[in-house]
Parts: structure tokens; C-alpha cells; sequence
């Protein structure tokens, strides 16, 4: 009739485009760490921190302090920067018997505030010594205010720097945590280990990475702290909550090639979550040949069937990736169908109702 708008209709080739892909998906590839470059303005931002954290006026440092949870990860490569030049020039013995000095009269002065602290704090397991360590490091250097003193500038930058990174909180951020171990040693030791119990799961993927840390040392406090907080074995690393973090653990586990992880990571590798499933994914093809007695049990698992003899790894890891992929889809296609033959009955609420559904399962459905 005049005056109608011309309905639109879906071919015969459009409604094919829905039909389920029976090739083999590809196995994507673990991307390496990159380390950014420190941005300019970063590191300007993070050089008046830090030096109004070593000012002689307290007022101003007391300011600095409270300004150091204000941090974006953007924070992370200045502070790399900054920590290798420190490296270079801190006197470390004299900066220990500046933090020697300032833990002890710390502590005294929390007695003496609190007749509490008096008693005896009832210890962790694996805290040892920590326990003594109830304060604040950074307000005990502070409070003694050696602002002429280039190691007692040192120490301060080094235990603001550790504050900064635990309140960014990203796995580069904790990734530098460690670095910092690698390059101070003791001095940091019981410090860092107090920032890792404040990140708690936040921490966990680049513990992993550390237990393959070229420093001996950090492999070790890596193993210990993940032993802390019951994150040692694949099972209990992926009981987290934060889809990020357990993105992370996946990828830790694909760079550390660690074979254990693979059962636990091949359960992941048919979330819901794309950067999951892509992350798990990546691992499984990152561990490749190691795994391949765990993928054919997950190939019978899966089929009922044995894989066959001449399959290796990567095509048993693309079967199976297959697989996942269909049954997951299975009900995404059903449903485009049914938006695609609504469409050419020109029913478009159902049709819209239907491609709604579409995106909302499949948000990149083609």
C-alpha cells in the first residue's frame, strides 16, 4: 500500500551464517610480559611524593604519607625505575641499622601508648620474628626524621614505594613486590611479607610466576607465602572470587608450565567469560606437550572415547576446545535460528527478543 515502509527480510545465506562451524578452533598464544615503559609525567608525579616524604618539615611528610593510597597502575613502571636507580646507590648497611633504630623505637612508643602491646602477640604460623612487627615500618623511618641522611632517604622511598604497589594491587604491581626482594633482600624481607598478606588473593598469580623467579630467594618466599595463604595447589589457587585475578592464575600457570595445573585449567577452558576462556586456553597451549596425558583423559572424559594414537597435544587440545565450543554454543545458534525465521515472517518483536538473547550469551556471535 502507498505509504508503507518496505520490510526488510533475512536471505536464505543469512539464516546459513548460523549454522555451527565444524573446523577445529585455533590455539591461541600466551603473550609474553612486557614491561612498559615509565611515562614521563609518572615518574614527575611520583618524584614530589617522594620527595615530600623526605622533606625535613614533618607536617609535609605526614601529608606525603597520607597521599600514597592516591596511586593508578600507571604508578608501576616509575616505580620500577626508581627502584633500580636506589639499587645501585643505597648503602644497605646503613640502612638496616636506620630501620633497626626506627623498629625499635617504634615499638616502645606503641607500648607506651598501649599497655596492651605489653603482652605477647600470639604468633602465625611461619610469622617467627614478624610478630614483633606490629606497626607501621614507614611511620617508624618517618617518625625519626633523618631527612640529611641519603640512606635513611633510600629506606623511605623503598617502604613508600612497597605501599605504593600493594595499594595498586595489579599482578605488575605485585610482580615489582617481589622484584623488590630480589634486589634488597632481608632488609624488606618481613615487610613485604606483611604486604602480601594485605593483598591476599590479589597476590596469587604473580606468586606463581615467582616460584620460577630467576632469585632463589624469591622462589622460595613465593612457595611460603602461597603456602600462607592456602593457595598452594592449583585447586585451592582458583577459589577466588575476582574474575581478573583467576585470569591471571591461568596465565601464571601457562607461563610456569606447570603440568599439575592442567586438569584445573582445562575446566576453565569452557567459561562463559571470554578473557577466562581465552586465558585458560592459552595456558593449556603455553604448557603443550607436558599435558598430553591429562588432555587425552579429559578427551575420554569428554567423548567416552580413547583419543586416537596418532593425535598429538595440540590437535587433542583443538578437539577438545571443539567440543566445548559447540555444547556451549549449542543453544546460541538455536536461539539465532529462531530470530532469523521471525525476521522472515516480519514477527520483529520476537525476532528482536530473540538476537537480544543472541548477544547477551554470545556478545562477538558474528
Amino acid at each position: 500500500a502507498a505509504g508503507e515502509l518496505p520490510q526488510p527480510a533475512l536471505s536464505a545465506s543469512a539464516s546459513a551464517s548460523s549454522s555451527m562451524p565444524t573446523t577445529l578452533p585455533e590455539l591461541p598464544k600466551l603473550a609474553p610480559i612486557v614491561l612498559a615503559e615509565a611515562d614521563p609525567g609518572a615518574l614527575q608525579d611520583l618524584d614530589r611524593v617522594l620527595e615530600r616524604l623526605t622533606a625535613p618539615d614533618a607536617h609535609t611528610r605526614d601529608a606525603a604519607r597520607a597521599s600514597l593510597s592516591e596511586v593508578t597502575p600507571s604508578v608501576v613502571p616509575a616505580i620500577r625505575t626508581r627502584l633500580l636507580e636506589i639499587r645501585g646507590s643505597i648503602d644497605r648497611k646503613e640502612a638496616q641499622g636506620l630501620l633497626d633504630d626506627a623498629r625499635k623505637a617504634g615499638r616502645k612508643s606503641m607500648k607506651g601508648k598501649d599497655k596492651a602491646a605489653e603482652k605477647p602477640a600470639k604468633k602465625k604460623p611461619g610469622a617467627k620474628e614478624d610478630a614483633d612487627d606490629d606497626g607501621d615500618w614507614l611511620e617508624f623511618v618517618l617518625a625519626s626524621g633523618r631527612s640529611k641522611n641519603d640512606s635513611w632517604k633510600d629506606l623511605v622511598k623503598l617502604l613508600a614505594m612497597e605501599r605504593m604497589l600493594t595499594n595498586v594491587g595489579t599482578t605488575p604491581a605485585v610482580r615489582e613486590l617481589l622484584q623488590m626482594y630480589s634486589y634488597f633482600g632481608e632488609l624488606l624481607r618481613i615487610d613485604l611479607a606483611r604486604q602480601v598478606n594485605k593483598l591476599r588473593d590479589k597476590a596469587v598469580p604473580a606468586l606463581i610466576e615467582g616460584r620460577q623467579h630467576d632469585a632463589k630467594i624469591v622462589q622460595k618466599f613465593a612457595v611460603k607465602e602461597l603456602d600462607l595463604l592456602g593457595r598452594t595447589i592449583p585447586g585451592e589457587a582458583v577459589g577466588v572470587t575476582d574474575p581478573q585475578i583467576l585470569t591471571d592464575i591461568m596465565r601464571a600457570y601457562g607461563r610456569t608450565r606447570d603440568v599439575d595445573a592442567v586438569r584445573v585449567v582445562l575446566s576453565f577452558c569452557n567459561s562463559e567469560r571470554i578473557t577466562l576462556r581465552e586465558a585458560a586456553r592459552e595456558a593449556i597451549a603455553a604448557i603443550g606437550e607436558p599435558g598430553i596425558w591429562q588432555l587425552r583423559d579429559a578427551y575420554l572424559n569428554q567423548t567416552g572415547n580413547k583419543a586416537p594414537r596418532d593425535f598429538t597435544w595440540d590437535r587433542i587440545a583443538r578437539e577438545l576446545f571443539g567440543m566445548y565450543d559447540r555444547a556451549r554454543m549449542a543453544e546460541v545458534y538455536k536461539l539465532m535460528d529462531e530470530g532469523v525465521e521471525f525476521a522472515n515472517a516480519q514477527k520483529w518483536i520476537e525476532a528482536t527478543d530473540a538476537f537480544d538473547k543472541v548477544l547477551a550469551r554470545s556478545p562477538v556471535f558474528e
